[in-house]
């Protein structure tokens, strides 16, 4: 039993020094078409931004405190802030779901239905593709967490899964932090040797519940995904430029303001179309029609 609290204390220790998490669970193929950069507060469950303090977690427990405030003015203001916001968030559909449905359980601190719907991302990214774990789940602290979703991820999936790697364990305070951590990780897995010279890369992330709004990543001004897709882009052409990347980029952030004046910015899941859009992006290209022979 020793050996193995040693194993465990070594692979902790590699979830904490390493970029690339070897020994854990390699890739399928030595080869690598596919990297998915997972984000999980925001994308696996959802979060309000809350003024000046942590996001509040969309879970069972929160949402029964919410609606048991029949009168938020007994409050004090932060407070009714609070809570109003998380009776906003119960009470939204997207699509033809509330937004209550996707509320966690206090155990996990995920939704089984977002997980779900990060496994069609899995199936349809192929058996060359590396998934990253760029959360701050990455830390040895959630390590329990972490283990705890990789067995429901293997349920959904149908066979062993495990995280092939995690960006690097820098303290990220801003969207455009984590941004140029993935950039970073990104350009060192180009520069090696499992990637291929045409390589898909899909984010998942709601940035720190961050609206584009300009925000600067490394000067460049980030409007749009589309803006960080660019910017990923031009990160691994700097470290190898004969490799082909494509990016997509999946903003999971959804912002309203209620009828009585509330400002309200979540972490909104996955959605269906988020889904949809990525599967797209992964499927493979058509085969090029061949032109007509002429006599």
């Amino acid at each position: 039993s020793s050996h193995c609290g040693a194993a465990r204390d070594l692979v902790q220790c590699v979830w904490l020094c390493s970029v690339t998490l070897v020994g854990v669970m390699p890739p399928a193929t030595e080869v690598v078409d596919t990297l998915v950069y997972l984000d999980i507060d925001g994308v696996l469950n959802m979060g309000v931004r809350d003024t000046g303090r942590a996001p509040l977690l969309l879970d069972e427990s929160n949402c029964c405190l919410a609606m048991s405030v029949r009168d938020s003015r007994s409050l004090k203001p932060t407070e009714r802030e609070s809570v109003e916001k998380l009776q906003a968030v119960i009470s939204h559909i997207s699509g033809t779901a509330s937004y209550k449905d996707f509320a966690c359980d206090k155990a996990n601190r995920y939704s089984d239905l977002l997980v779900q719907r990060l496994v069609e991302i899995i199936r349809a990214a192929g058996a060359q593709c590396m998934v990253v774990l760029s959360s701050s789940w990455r830390e040895s602290k959630y390590l329990a967490r972490i283990l705890k979703l990789e067995e429901d991820i293997s349920r959904h999936l149908r066979r062993k899964f495990a995280f092939h790697a995690a960006t690097a364990p820098v303290r990220e305070r801003c969207a455009a932090e984590r941004l140029a951590t993935i950039g970073e990780h990104l350009a060192q897995f180009c520069a090696g040797p499992m990637a291929t010279s045409h390589l898909k890369v899909v984010v998942l992330d709601d940035f720190h519940i961050t609206p584009f709004d300009g925000w600067l990543c490394q000067d460049a001004p980030m409007l749009a995904p589309s803006s960080a897709e660019q910017f990923l882009i031009a990160r691994a052409a700097k470290s190898t430029p004969g490799v082909r990347i494509e990016a997509k980029v999946v903003h999971c952030y959804a912002e309203w303001r209620t009828p009585g004046g509330l400002w309200v910015q979540i972490g909104s899941g996955l959605t269906p179309d988020a889904v949809r859009d990525v599967c797209s992006f992964l499927a493979p290209a058509p085969p090029a029609r061949a032109a007509p022979v002429r006599r």
